[in-house]
């Protein structure tokens, strides 16, 4: 007898009818614990964390449980020369990426607190070995699956230093330089996919003519959408075109003042700028 094959519709509701009899289950034998609500009240409720969870709207409120930490317990990972001027930490909490001013980086395993993979100079480390900067690191940034740690300041002669950097998805990555580009790039190539100088225009310094410096750069997460900004004042928005290979200028947005952070909310739908009278740099 030939087998019936399920559409994508019937599958999904198929999964949904598991999950949700994977919930029954599992509320019943916590409510037969409890005794406090009913399994339909838990499930209900969890339906509702789950849908907000996906949405980026799940609020936990934590805070009113925090205690003071025993000082035995705090950890003091020593490693680095030179004082630390970024760090990320991996989306399922196990590692922690920590880079100072000499451009070395460390993979830190938080259970243990030992540093995994050193990086210096492109020195080979306990474990991998990576292209060392000769500048100072000041941003890094992470892929949402943690493949992926990017770091910038030295870029090369292929533009000026990079001083701001963010992934757009798993394999392609923004960012701009202190030269006024901007750069797409793929994260296994060592030379951008498309470069767009004098992103912001041009400024009389001191009778000469110089880019806007590019100090801050966002993107929205998978998707083609780009913003910078500079002290141009304008933060300008950015289309990604054929493959990553093209930016095309969309509009700008009016601002005042130094763009030192450039943030897009998770849906899209609002972006955050954060501003100053000097450039985020200016004590570093």
């Amino acid at each position: 007898m030939a087998e019936v094959e399920e559409t994508p519709q019937e599958k999904q509701l198929r999964l949904a009818k598991l999950y949700l009899e994977q919930l029954r289950q599992y509320e019943e034998e916590r409510a037969a614990a409890e005794e406090e609500e009913t399994p339909a009240d838990l499930i209900g409720g969890r339906l509702k964390e789950d849908v907000l969870e996906q949405k980026g709207r799940l609020q936990r409120l934590v805070a009113k449980d925090v205690q003071p930490p025993d000082p035995a317990s705090v950890r003091v990972l020593r490693g680095h020369q030179l004082p630390v001027t970024c760090l990320v930490i991996s989306p399922d909490d196990r590692f922690i990426f920590s880079a100072p001013k000499d451009g070395s980086l460390i993979k830190w395993e938080v259970e243990s607190g030992k540093g995994l993979c050193v990086v210096a100079g492109g020195k080979k480390g306990a474990e991998e070995r990576h292209r060392g900067h000769a500048s100072h690191v000041l941003c890094v940034s992470i892929s949402s699956d943690g493949k992926y740690v990017v770091r910038a300041r030295d870029a090369g002669a292929a533009m000026g230093s990079i001083d701001c950097i963010q992934l757009i998805n798993e394999e392609h990555m923004v960012s701009g330089a202190d030269d006024g580009s901007v750069a797409l790039w793929g994260l296994t190539k060592k030379k951008p996919l498309v470069l767009a100088r004098q992103a912001h225009g041009m400024q009389d310094s001191q009778g000469l003519q110089q880019p806007y410096w590019i100090s801050a750069v966002a993107a929205l997460c998978n998707s083609d959408l780009l913003a910078t900004g500079s002290h141009s004042a304008s933060v300008k928005l950015w289309k990604c075109g054929e493959g990553f290979r093209k930016l095309e200028p969309l509009c700008d947005i009016p601002l005042v003042g130094f763009v030192n952070s450039l943030k897009f909310s998770a849906a899209g739908d609002f972006l955050v700028a954060g501003l100053g009278q000097e450039h985020r740099f200016r004590w570093t």
